[in-house]
């Protein structure tokens, strides 16, 4: 087996890289229990998140604290020794230890020092934190003290990484939908640098935070365009690297014509749910929606995979929806919970890759 390895970036991993993803014909409504969950010839299922290494759950009531409880993860980071999280609700940002510990909470409502405006992304800095809104950056300090705003000059940032000295953003036009995106170099005073023209984003991508992994002078991404799904790996100085080409995540949002008029669908499941890096291998995630059911009754599998240059490549499939937010150089992966309560948890991702290629103690 080839997996997606940064070694370097040597020799930039010929060849482009295929991710076949599995639709599951005949399903019906589903348990909770692995048993009831329909077979499948290349996924995995485990029972539960314990069986891949579990290390801390946060931001429920148990922790006692109101201004602990989470409502809805959006992003999140992972310091040396603490878990930062964006939430939908202000305060924006939980921070807790990583043992699950609440420590604080910074970023009230409003537009004075220490406020935000519906934030949908976070980044670190050496200072603090960088709020991505949707008009504007906001750069918060670590105490939650300081605050300065920067316009975007007509672009919608979706969020972005530091690369190596540099800023690198995901953005798209405040105009029509049919505009390109653009990955872009951001400078202090928020004025972007074009580095690579893609494809307009779909309506969807909107709900997700900056899906991306950066390390040894490039970065890794997800561009949710609207002609096809891919990863980019792109060099810090706007280099494209290679491009991994994904089928499409489920259908997409369209347009019909109705007795009423044109009307834009929604996209259907499986959605993206992010991507992290443990030990160079690269492990991508997708959020499938089982049975008929909608709404808070709906349930939900999360796949992993592996990303490697086979037809089938190795997967894991995890009764519950989530999402990937970060990854450290320890293999600890971070990851939202949406069903069936909203929460953060933190994920032993060596032993999650163990599962996927190595046929370790989460595979059936």
């Amino acid at each position: 087996m080839k997996l997606l390895v940064d070694e370097n970036l040597a020799p930039r991993v010929a060849g482009l890289l295929a991710l076949h993803l599995v639709f599951l014909l005949g399903l019906s409504a589903c348990g909770d229990t692995p048993e009831d969950l329909p077979p499948a010839s290349d996924i995995s299922t485990v029972t539960s998140l314990d069986d891949l290494g579990l290390l801390a759950r946060m931001g429920t009531q148990e922790q006692g604290d109101p201004a602990a409880v989470l409502h809805a993860p959006l992003d999140g980071l992972l310091s040396e020794d603490e878990v930062i999280v964006l939430d939908a609700s202000d305060p924006w940002v939980r921070i807790f230890h990583r043992s699950g510990q609440f420590l604080r909470a910074v970023g009230q409502a409003g537009l004075g020092p220490g406020e935000a405006v519906n934030p949908s992304a976070i980044t670190a800095t050496g200072q603090g934190y960088t709020l991505w809104e949707t008009q504007g950056l906001v750069e918060l300090g670590a105490e939650g003290g300081s605050r300065q705003g920067l316009g975007r000059f007509g672009y919608r940032v979706r969020g972005g990484m530091a690369c190596d000295d540099d800023l690198l953003v995901l953005a798209s036009t405040l105009l029509p939908s049919d505009q390109p995106s653009v990955l872009a170099r951001m400078h202090q005073s928020g004025a972007l640098d074009t580095l690579l023209v893609l494809g307009p984003q779909r309506v969807q991508a909107l709900q997700y935070p900056f899906f991306g992994i950066g390390g040894n002078g490039s970065l890794i991404l997800y561009t949710d365009e609207i002609p096809r799904d891919r990863l980019l790996e792109v060099a810090c100085d706007g280099a494209l690297l290679q491009e991994i080409d994904l089928p499409p995540l489920g259908v997409g949002e369209r347009w019909e014509q109705t007795e009423r008029g044109w009307a834009l669908h929604p996209a259907i499941p499986p959605f993206p749910a992010g991507l992290g890096r443990v030990d160079g291998v690269v492990i991508w995630a997708e959020q499938e929606r089982l049975g008929s059911g909608d709404g808070p009754e709906a349930e939900w599998t999360t796949v992993f995979t592996a990303l490697s240059g086979e037809a089938s490549p190795p997967r894991v499939r995890i009764p519950g929806r989530y999402q990937i937010l970060d990854d450290a150089p320890d293999g600890t992966l971070l990851l939202a919970v949406r069903e069936p309560l909203p929460e953060v948890v933190l994920l032993d991702g060596r032993l999650l890759l163990e599962a996927l290629v190595g046929g370790g103690p989460g595979r059936r």
